[in-house]
C-alpha cells in the first residue's frame, strides 16, 4: 500500500514526496486510514519511524481552511520536539497552506499572542505555555477537533498529568484524541482509559526496549580517562555528524568546551541555555556537513537529524527507556546508526541489564589513525 491508496488528496500526496517521502511506514499505514475515519487511536512504534506524519497528514488533511479557529492540538513534551513538530506539518500542510505554529516557554509571550489573534489551524505547544495562554485568555480550545498526546510517556516522566487534564478540559468539544509513544508503561495506558473513547491501539515496535537497526558497541574506561577515549573515538569518526549525550546540563558544558579547545568543530544543547541558543544549536546540527552536539537528555526525545551517523554516551544512562531513546537518534527512519557508550567501573551493573535485551559488543579502535596526545 502506497500514500496514493491511503485517501490522500493531491496537495498532500505533493507535499509529501517533495520531503522525500516514497512509501508510507508501517506505523503509518495503520493508523491513517483509522485517524481519516474519526477513530481514536494509540499508536506505539519506536523513534524513528514517522510517528509525526502518521498523525500529521491526516491533521492536514481534515483542516478546514475557512475556520481560521485552533482545530488541532499536539501537546509535546519538550520546546525542541514541538518546533520539530511544527516544521514537519507545515511542510505537509504547504502546498494547502495550513497554518501550523509552534507556542513554547523561554521566549517571549507577545509575539504568541499576536499570532494566535490571526488565527492558526493546527497548533503546536508544550503543556507549560499552552496553560499560560489559556490562563491569560489568549487561546481558546472551544472549536479543537483533535487533541494529539505526542511522546506521551515522556510528557507523565516530566510531571505533566495535571496540566494536561487540564487542557483536555479546556478541549473538551473535540471529537478525537490521538496518543502516540514509543513506549507504553502502566501511567500511559491509565491516561488512555480516562480520556479517549474505544481508542484502536496499533502497536508496531515488537519490544520498545530492543533496538535491532543501531549497532551498539561499548568501551571500556576509567572516570579520569573519559575526554581522551572521546576524542579518540571523534577521531576514528573524522567526517560524521555525531551526538554525544552527558549525564548532566554543567557536563556539558564542560565536554564542549573541551573539545572546541581542541578544535573540534562542536556544538551543546541543555536545558540552562536560552530558547534561541537553543535553536541556533540545532539549526546549526541540521547543516550538512560533520558537527558533535553535546547534549542532555533533553535532545534523546524526537530531535530528528536524519543524517546523524552516530550516537556516543558518554554517560550512560540510568534509565533504559532513555538510554533506547538517545541510541535512537542516530537510526531514522529505518536507517542503520551506531551507538558507543562509555563505560566505566561503576557502570557494570547497568551494562548487564542493557545487554539483557540487547546486542551490544565491544568496541576496538582499528589503530589505523594516530591518536594526538598533545591535544590532553
Amino acid at each position: 500500500m502506497g500514500f496514493k491508496e491511503l485517501n490522500i488528496g493531491d496537495n498532500v500526496l505533493s507535499a509529501i514526496y517533495t520531503m522525500g517521502y516514497e512509501e508510507p511506514s508501517p506505523i503509518q499505514k495503520e493508523t491513517i486510514p483509522l485517524i481519516l475515519s474519526g477513530r481514536d487511536v494509540i499508536g506505539q512504534a519506536r523513534s524513528g519511524s514517522g510517528k509525526t506524519a502518521a498523525f500529521g497528514i491526516p491533521l492536514v488533511e481534515m483542516t478546514d481552511l475557512a475556520d481560521h479557529n485552533v482545530q488541532a492540538l499536539i501537546l509535546t513534551p519538550t520546546r525542541e520536539l514541538a518546533e520539530q513538530v511544527s516544521r514537519e506539518i507545515a511542510n505537509i500542510g504547504r502546498k494547502r497552506r495550513v497554518k501550523v505554529y509552534a507556542i513554547y516557554g523561554g521566549v517571549p509571550i507577545g509575539p504568541q499572542m499576536e499570532k494566535l489573534r490571526r488565527g492558526i489551524h493546527i497548533l503546536v505547544g508544550t503543556p507549560g505555555r499552552l496553560l499560560d495562554h489559556l490562563r491569560r485568555r489568549t487561546l481558546n480550545l472551544r472549536n479543537v477537533r483533535v487533541v494529539v498526546l505526542d511522546e506521551a510517556d515522556r510528557m507523565l516522566d516530566m510531571g505533566f498529568i495535571d496540566d494536561i487534564s487540564t487542557i483536555l478540559f479546556h478541549a473538551k468539544n473535540r471529537k478525537q484524541t490521538l496518543l502516540f509513544s514509543a513506549t507504553m508503561p502502566y501511567e500511559v495506558i491509565e491516561l488512555s482509559r480516562k480520556y479517549m473513547k474505544n481508542p484502536i491501539a496499533v502497536k508496531i515496535s515488537r519490544d520498545e526496549l530492543i533496538v535491532e537497526h543501531i549497532d551498539q558497541y561499548y568501551v571500556e574506561t576509567s572516570r579520569k580517562n573519559k575526554l581522551e577515549v572521546l576524542m579518540r573515538i571523534l577521531d576514528e569518526h573524522h567526517g560524521k555528524k555525531i551526538m554525544v549525550f552527558c549525564a548532566t546540563k554543567r557536563k556539558t558544558t564542560h565536554v564542549a568546551w573541551k573539545l572546541r579547545k581542541s578544535r573540534y568543530s562542536t556544538l551543546c544543547l541543555n536545558g540552562d541555555m536560552t530558547q534561541g541558543q537553543r535553536n541556533w544549536s540545532m539549526a546549526v546540527f541540521r547543516e550538512p556537513g560533520s558537527k558533535i552536539l553535546v547534549a542532555t537528555d533533553v535532545a534523546s526525545r524526537g530531535i530528528d537529524v536524519p543524517t546523524t551517523d552516530l550516537v556516543i554516551n558518554f554517560d550512560i544512562p540510568r534509565n533504559l527507556k532513555d538510554y533506547v531513546h538517545r541510541i535512537g537518534r542516530a537510526g531514522r527512519f529505518d536507517r542503520r546508526g551506531k551507538s558507543i557508550t562509555l563505560i566505566t567501573q561503576e557502570d557494570h551493573s547497568f551494562l548487564r541489564r542493557i545487554l539483557r535485551s540487547n546486542k551490544m559488543e565491544k568496541y576496538y579502535f582499528s589503530g589505523k589513525r594516530k591518536f594526538d596526545k598533545r591535544r590532553f
